[in-house]
């Protein structure tokens, strides 16, 4: 075997040892969980800071009212496959789901409350994360108060 083709047969075993490309399985990419989540029973995808400044919640005596803003750079639908199926432990039952105009918004219902977890792309700005979640959580008897 000459010199060229000993060469040739490395750089093709290396290129194929090499990931890289990986083989689409169809599964669906779900993401992970922060380890400490913002409330105890909404997960937030790991990677997602909580917006200290737009957020609000308020705790009275088992009634919550919570808006919670979390940015991130993770792909709208990985954001999306990961409410799909992290919510489920917590016991909050999805009733709606709908994509419109490049926006998420998958309603839940839990007991008396109810959550609403949108996931949008905002305009990027300099080193500044472009994925948007605003989770709402609101018990019925807030509601007159406001």
């Amino acid at each position: 075997m000459s010199r060229r083709s000993t060469l040739a047969l490395v750089v093709l075993s290396l290129a194929a040892a090499l990931p890289g490309c990986k083989k689409e399985t169809g599964a669906p990419t779900i993401l992970e969980s922060r380890a400490q989540p913002f409330v105890a029973d909404v997960p937030v995808p790991k990677g997602f800071n909580l917006d200290r400044e737009r957020s609000d919640h308020t705790y009275t005596e088992g009634r919550r009212k919570i808006k919670h803003f979390y940015m991130g750079s993770d792909d709208l639908q990985a954001v999306r496959n990961f409410y799909y199926q992290k919510m489920l432990p917590g016991n909050w039952k999805l009733v709606d789901e709908t994509l419109a105009a490049g926006v998420y918004t998958l309603k839940y219902k839990k007991f008396e409350e109810a959550c609403e977890v949108r996931i949008e792309k905002i305009p990027a700005r300099l080193f500044k994360p472009s994925t948007q979640i605003v989770v709402t959580v609101k018990t019925p008897h807030l509601e007159s108060n406001n």
